[in-house]
């Protein structure tokens, strides 16, 4: 990971001065209130939170030339590799960035760019964001950026994930030769981060494919996006906590960071529930449910069992009752139909 003291941070821009500026603007510029039109349905806001990740990547540019002088920042036009660049002298650094949104139910963030086309001075920027639409939050607030090199983690995309050498990847990278000898087109699903970082193990991360800097770099990626799971996980549990608080029920959070679980346990019209999550898969570690009743401290009668990615599924003891494929945290009422839905 490229620190504050290393380049494009060298020339004085720090990543708490670029925070406070992209925040700035995006105060300025995407701000909403009561009266704006409401997302309606879950298509309206897989479109409006791209949208908001675009206006967000495509401000740091504006947010870097109001910082600094004798660096240029501007936009990549070729579409091939690159969202923006840095510009100083001779020297050019070129960005990709990637917007993760901290209450989407699923976070992506493709990196399908071919090794061969990612120039040698390259960037990946990923910012993390929350904008809720309740009008809790009335602007995109970024929380968290990181930088890293973008070669290195397309190599571990390509070794690690792709399993180069035992699958033959075309020039689009995406694509793959599977067991039967036919080509699969995934639609750019092959560079998704969380993919890329869920299979950098400490297998590949002993493969000669790598150099010492090149793991290193694999390992903070990866702990960058640990820790971007473990916020939405818990920015979903303290959602939950509030909504059950403000009806007048106790509730009581947990965590277990040996298990990647984050739990609430709450009692309403005398009856007790248990919403555990899973907030990462980044770790080949999976509890059976049994295991999980066991550390979370509450006799519950109904369990709702939460993936990394949202999908849910309600307990009655031992017994699987309801099966959901997302929960839906688009509004507060969805949600309360969840959270209070019985076994």
């Amino acid at each position: 990971m490229i620190s504050g003291e290393e380049a494009p941070f060298s020339s004085g821009l720090s990543r708490k001065s670029l925070l406070a500026e992209i925040n700035r603007m995006s105060k300025e510029l995407l701000w909403f209130d009561d009266a704006a039109p409401k997302v309606m349905n879950p298509r309206n806001l897989t479109d409006q939170r791209g949208r908001t990740g675009l206006l967000l990547e495509y401000s740091i540019p504006h947010a870097i030339n109001n910082l600094l002088r004798g660096i240029n920042a501007g936009y990549v036009t070729s579409n091939q590799f690159g969202d923006f660049y840095f510009a100083r002298g001779k020297a050019t650094l070129w960005v990709e960035a990637k917007s993760l949104d901290l209450d989407a139910e699923e976070y992506a963030g493709n990196l399908a760019t071919p090794l061969t086309w990612i120039p040698p001075t390259a960037l990946l920027m990923i910012i993390v964001y929350q904008y809720r639409f309740d009008g809790s939050i009335t602007f995109p607030h970024v929380l968290d950026l990181g930088v890293f090199d973008a070669r290195t983690i397309a190599k571990c995309r390509d070794y690690g994930w792709l399993e180069l050498g035992k699958k033959q990847i075309l020039l689009d990278g995406a694509s793959y030769q599977t067991k039967r000898n036919k080509w699969k087109r995934e639609e750019g699903n092959l560079g998704k981060l969380g993919r890329i970082a869920r299979i950098a193990d400490t297998t590949l991360l002993d493969t000669p494919f790598l150099n010492p800097s090149e793991r290193n770099e694999i390992a903070n990626f990866r702990k960058f996006l640990y820790v971007f799971e473990f916020s939405r996980g818990n920015a979903l549990i303290n959602r939950v906590a509030g909504l059950v608080h403000s009806h007048d029920v106790e509730v009581t959070c947990g965590h277990n960071k040996d298990m990647d679980l984050l739990w609430i346990t709450y009692s309403i019209y005398k009856h007790s529930y248990a919403l555990v999550m899973r907030y990462s898969d980044l770790s080949p570690r999976v509890y059976s449910n049994s295991k999980i009743r066991e550390v979370v401290p509450n006799k519950a009668e109904t369990w709702i069992m939460v993936t990394p990615k949202f999908g849910y599924s309600i307990y009655s003891e031992t017994e699987k009752r309801t099966q959901g494929r997302k929960i839906n945290i688009e509004t507060d009422g969805k949600l309360w139909e969840i959270v209070t839905k019985r076994a």
